[in-house]
């Protein structure tokens, strides 16, 4: 009994050497463990902010997505109107460069009638220009014929010629005439050669002295 209980001594001193090695150990375990805990804790803390903040960034980027889509649908309309509009001015651009040509040879052919209408504007200014002297040469010359039907008619109605009675030779006569407000003043002469015969003769001016007019001829009677 003494050798079994020796035995089991031994063997419980063993096994609690064992034991307090394992319970160093454990308790280095422990420590291992708490500090483990403790980083976890830390980690799971992060964890949790991290998460709740990414929680947030997806709700963000739900929001963002929806956006963009309806941005992208936008955008799709966008450039489905504008691959329209391009269409439109490429068409728009094509007929102003056809109306841009017709306009050149529209102004061309302005530029060329306006140079003829200014040539013919020259010449119809020239003619008018040398109308007008004309017309104002016709006027003084009319103005001028008038005066000078009007002396005339006045020294013709001076001139008038009146014959000798029966029984005289000569005859001599001075006169006035007047037309139209022109005067003129006449003398007449007459003397027979013979019973059948007879000269005369006149000559007569108007007021002025610029126009005058004579007269000579011979009378035959029987």
């Amino acid at each position: 009994m003494i050798t079994a209980n020796k035995d089991s001594i031994a063997s419980n001193k063993t096994d609690i050497t064992t034991n307090v090695d394992s319970i160093a150990s454990n308790k280095t375990d422990i420590t291992t463990n708490v500090d483990s805990i403790a980083s976890n804790k830390t980690d799971i803390t992060t964890n949790v902010n991290s998460i709740a903040s990414n929680k947030t960034d997806i709700t963000t980027n739900v929001d963002s997505i929806a956006s963009n889509k309806t941005d992208i649908t936008t955008n799709v309309d966008s450039i489905a109107s504008n691959k329209t509009d391009i269409t439109t001015n490429v068409n728009s651009i094509a007929s102003n460069k056809n109306d841009i040509y017709t306009n050149t040879e529209n102004i061309y052919t302005s530029v060329n009638n306006i140079n003829t209408n200014r040539y013919n504007t020259n010449r119809n200014t020239n003619n008018i220009y040398a109308n007008t002297q004309n017309i104002d040469i016709n006027a003084q010359n009319i103005d001028r014929n008038g005066k000078e039907a009007r002396s005339g008619i006045a020294i013709s109605l001076a001139l008038n010629v009146i014959p000798p009675t029966y029984n005289k030779k000569f005859s001599i006569t001075i006169a006035r005439g007047e037309y139209q407000g022109t005067s003129a003043f006449g003398i007449t002469g007459t003397g027979k050669i013979n019973t059948n015969t007879s000269l005369f003769f006149g000559y007569g001016t108007d007021t002025t002295t610029k126009y005058s007019g004579s007269k000579l001829g011979i009378n035959f009677q029987w």
